[in-house]
């Protein structure tokens, strides 16, 4: 049995922030499907990045039913360091009664410095997980970050690295970064530093193909290509095709959706990159050739940012304004009949490394129009149809065969829940497994 250390941060700075995002989502649907076969792997979990994520990774993992069966590995500081603290420095609740003693007695005004003093200083003692705990370790999966120095200098442990896409490197415009790209990343999401940290002694992980070519393009011969690995994802249970014309109902009501009218749904972050300028231009063209008078346009998911244009768009036109709906952040319990209440799904991004949502579209039976482009090809197939992202007519023309063409939406919604079918997060598990078993020269 192979024992691999999996690297939780990202599930910890998902528990820090109170908000899961596409990173740690697939972080997590990997986990619990690589813990349901116990017979495959032994699992202990990590955390290298920082004190702050390390705290909260350890605060998400004792807070999960598998902790039992994934012990925790890291120790986080040195021995020396470890023995000079206190342990109000480390539980929040004894800190903070500290320093409100300190603030009534006058020691200190501002609490602020002092939470600020107190992280520097674990900063300085942090160190991760102990070369010491490594002597029975096979493989060392980080699904984002980078690989610490202690695991490549280890000889009996393969690296495994999952690359989820290029996008902050290949098209920094869209992640808001202008310029010298690379002063712009967070410390905590800092591709760069990570990709620059492999070798051909590393194992990659991508969800597409797309991925996997972008990844070796740029790294070239700085890494083994043949080490370079396409594990596809999947789509939760959570969705599936919702037929309870109650719940149907419900949700319309709660998102204040038409109830006498026909919606296509766009889900995504609100954000250049997801390209809905170009959605609502097309939606307007539509509107004015065909005079339909009963489809709308939801645009669904959390604001990200600079969405100004969305507005300007709204601005330009009383009907296309009242013909699209804002709902914003969509509760995970809704989301099924959100999907399948919808007449197809549409999305028109510029670039994914995988692309999720056509996919949990079609598990729910929702006929899909996406961009021809990176791997939404992949993940669609022939079940969808596909449109060049920049072109306007297109998307109006799709969303025209949508709304008229009943048989084709039946057809495409078979499709879709056959082509979904294919995805699953016991099967990326178990390829997974399949990547640690070569990493570790078939270690067992």
């Amino acid at each position: 049995m192979l024992n691999v250390l999996y690297d939780i941060s990202l599930l910890g700075i998902a528990y820090r922030n109170r908000s899961t995002f596409g990173l740690s989502r697939t972080t997590d649907h990997l986990l619990r499907a690589l813990l349901a076969l116990p017979d495959e792997v032994r699992l202990a979990a990590s955390s290298d990045v920082s004190f702050n994520v390390w705290l909260f990774s350890r605060l998400y993992w004792q807070q999960q039913s598998f902790r039992e069966a994934m012990p925790w590995f890291s120790d986080a500081f040195q021995a020396s360091f470890k023995d000079t603290l206190r342990e109000w420095w480390l539980k929040d609740a004894l800190f903070a009664k500290q320093v409100a003693l300190f603030k009534r007695l006058g020691l200190i005004k501002d609490e602020t410095q002092v939470y600020r003093w107190r992280n520097e200083f674990m900063e300085l003692g942090f160190y991760g997980t102990p070369r010491g705990r490594l002597a029975d370790v096979d493989v060392y999966h980080s699904n984002y970050h980078l690989i610490p120095k202690r695991i490549q200098q280890h000889a009996g442990v393969k690296a495994v690295l999952t690359v989820h896409d290029m996008i902050p490197i290949l098209h920094p415009e869209w992640c808001g970064m202008l310029g010298d790209a690379d002063k712009y990343f967070h410390p905590e999401f800092n591709l760069p530093a990570t990709l620059k940290g492999l070798n051909r002694d590393h194992w990659l992980i991508c969800p597409s193909a797309a991925s996997r070519d972008d990844v070796c393009n740029y790294l070239g011969g700085q890494i083994d290509a043949d080490k370079v690995r396409v594990i596809p994802w999947a789509a939760s249970e959570l969705f599936y095709p919702c037929t309870d014309p109650e719940r149907l109902r419900a949700v319309r009501e709660k998102y204040k959706l038409p109830v006498g009218g026909h919606y296509v749904l766009s889900l995504s972050t609100i954000e250049p990159r997801k390209n809905l300028p170009t959605l609502l231009r097309s939606f307007y063209r539509l509107l004015q050739q065909e005079r339909i008078g009963d489809l709308y346009l939801v645009l669904a998911g959390a604001w990200g940012w600079d969405y100004g244009e969305i507005f300007t768009e709204l601005r330009k036109s009383r009907m296309l304004a009242s013909r699209v709906i804002l709902p914003g952040h969509i509760a995970d319990a809704d989301l099924a009949a959100l999907y399948s209440g919808a007449l197809g799904f549409v999305f028109p991004s510029l670039y994914e490394g995988f692309g999720l949502p056509p996919l949990e579209a079609m598990q729910c039976g929702t006929p899909v129009l996406v961009s021809d482009v990176s791997s939404l090809p992949e993940v669609v197939g022939d079940a969808g149809l596909l449109v060049n992202p920049h072109d306007e007519a297109g998307w109006a023309q799709g969303l025209l065969t949508l709304y008229r063409d009943e048989n084709l939406r039946a057809e495409l919604s078979h499709r879709g829940i056959t082509r979904a079918a294919l995805f699953s997060w016991p099967n990326c598990a178990r390829e997974t497994v399949g990547v640690y078993r070569e990493a570790g020269n078939g270690a067992a």
